[in-house]
């Protein structure tokens, strides 16, 4: 998830195809089902590092295009924290936000618990967890963050059940369209503009 005042509305399918489905996995852009690849570590595999960094990536280029203000959420990966201090040191606006999950789990939790243990960004491997750390210990870091949404054990179990780890739950698909987006009380996109 990144919030860029609104700028999501205009990246979001940029974004999810990097970043939330990792086009840039091994597999080549196929979906992880057509390869076979369904088991929970797999999920970390569908959704590698480098899918967040070039996603990251393409937002800092554009707002140092647009000179707006970024606030990333849910990063997993020392690559974006350099990536963004870099950012930093000439003059831009930029904060990140990093979850519980990313300073204490690695992908080895995917094998160990199985679907309670996915999210996105995937997990990472002990070396980026490590290093996460000394992003928060220098204030690199802006903060910590979550948005848990806690289950009921019985809830939590029917949706985890599932033995192809693309199954398991992941969110409702709306359909739908925006309408209107207000953005500190100001109207920043009405009528499709």
């Amino acid at each position: 998830m990144i919030d860029v005042g609104g700028l999501t509305l205009l990246l979001g399918e940029a974004y999810r195809e990097t970043f939330v489905t990792g086009t840039a996995s091994a597999a080549g852009g196929k979906h992880i089902e057509e390869i076979c690849r369904v088991t929970p570590i797999d999920h970390a595999a569908s959704r590698p590092a480098v899918a967040e960094a070039l996603a990251v990536d393409r937002l800092i280029r554009l707002t140092e295009t647009i000179d707006c203000p970024l606030y990333f959420v849910h990063i997993s990966t020392p690559e974006v924290v350099e990536a963004t201090k870099a950012t930093r040191a000439k003059g831009i606006k930029i904060w990140i936000e990093t979850c519980p999950q990313y300073l204490y789990l690695t992908e080895e939790a995917l094998n160990e618990y199985g679907a309670y243990a996915k999210c996105n960004p995937a997990l990472r491997d002990k070396a980026h967890v490590e290093k996460m750390w000394d992003y928060i210990e220098d204030g690199t870091i802006d903060t910590v963050g979550s948005d848990y949404a806690p289950y009921t054990v019985e809830k939590e179990k029917m949706r985890t059940m599932a033995k192809d780890i693309a199954k398991v739950f992941d969110g409702w698909k709306l359909n739908g369209v925006i309408d209107k987006v207000i953005l500190r009380g100001e109207v920043v996109y009405e009528d499709a503009r």
